[in-house]
């Protein structure tokens, strides 16, 4: 899948906080307008996401609504999977890490850490406090 220009993410933000958008409705959330040269942008870029597989065109609606074909979370993991095919060799423990290592992470942040892992992998949290080799 084709990453996203910055304009283009900025539309797919804002379809992530709506269940369906119209080109009129985008265009006066990312513009503050809707003049013809604003929603013929938008338009332009919605043809070009449409084609990427990142926004799906409900042509069935007048006016045709737009949705996001993915959620925010999907959106995340298919390029943080990216990152790690092209830097950690689809590895994405090597990211994590770093990622928590160099960002540095408060205490309210790591409990939270802790918690996520702890309620996705509950039989794992408290083994083997000395780590393990699984990738």
């Amino acid at each position: 899948m084709e990453n996203l220009t910055p304009a283009e993410l900025s539309l797919l933000r804002e379809l992530w906080k709506r269940e369906s958008a119209s080109i009129r409705d985008l265009s006066e959330a990312i513009y503050a307008s809707s003049t013809d040269s604003k929603t013929a942008a938008v338009s332009k870029l919605l043809q070009r996401m449409t084609a990427k597989g990142f926004v799906v065109c409900r042509r069935d609606d007048r006016p045709h609504l737009y949705v996001a074909a993915m959620s925010e979370q999907e959106y995340v993991q298919r390029q943080l999977q990216g990152l790690a095919d092209q830097h950690c060799d689809g590895k994405l423990a090597p990211l994590a890490t770093t990622l928590v290592q160099t960002k540095g992470f408060n205490q309210r942040q790591r409990r939270q850490l802790r918690d996520l892992i702890h309620r996705l992998w509950p039989d794992e949290a408290d083994e083997g406090k000395g780590g393990d080799n699984d990738d």
